[in-house]
């Protein structure tokens, strides 16, 4: 009942979903600047730049992107503190730790959500 290894693991998995989405993203950023231009996202996708106008900024590749950090962060603040208690406590292992668990699984969520709208309408 003390471990919480499962939630552990869907962590790790959620963080390697989020590392492959953040590259996904930092390929697209890449495919659609105007140096290569392989990709371009429809306007509602992109924001426009205060200092260059005709500048199209796909910001939610911004938020694709750093959504790997909070999974990443999620799991190591999990794993930390799951670290070396034993199997019956349930305050440090099922509540301090749990408390990561969740916000992270949300993070890789909301990449996801983002990466498919980038990805469904962003190619040309």
């Amino acid at each position: 009942m003390a471990s919480r290894d499962t939630a552990l693991h869907a962590l790790a998995a959620a963080a390697g979903a989020a590392l492959t989405l953040s590259r996904l993203g930092t390929d697209l950023q890449l495919w659609s600047s105007a140096e290569f231009g392989f990709v371009a996202f429809p306007d509602r996708l992109v924001g426009g730049s205060s200092a260059m106008p005709q500048k199209r900024n796909a910001f939610l590749l911004e938020h694709v992107k750093a959504k790997a950090g909070a999974v990443i962060g999620a799991w190591t603040a999990a794993a930390a503190t799951m670290r070396s208690t034993p199997f019956t406590n349930s305050i440090e292992v099922g509540t301090e730790a749990m408390a990561a668990v969740w916000p992270g699984l949300r993070a890789v969520a909301e990449g996801t959500v983002l990466a498919r709208a980038l990805v469904g309408g962003g190619v040309r």
